[in-house]
């Protein structure tokens, strides 16, 4: 296989290689969010520490 351009961009590398669109960008696992129960049990806890 030959190398890829340094400056082919994201979508051009996709098409060029058979890929879906997204493929190469789109993160395999969601990332982690923080709940708001979270956010609200930590804003307490700092707020009685002080």
């Amino acid at each position: 296989m030959r190398k890829t351009r340094s400056d082919c961009r994201v979508g051009t590398f996709e098409k060029k290689n058979g890929l879906s669109p997204g493929t190469v960008k789109k993160p395999k696992t969601p990332s982690p969010s923080i709940k708001p129960e979270m956010i609200n049990s930590l804003i307490e806890e700092f707020l009685s520490n002080i």
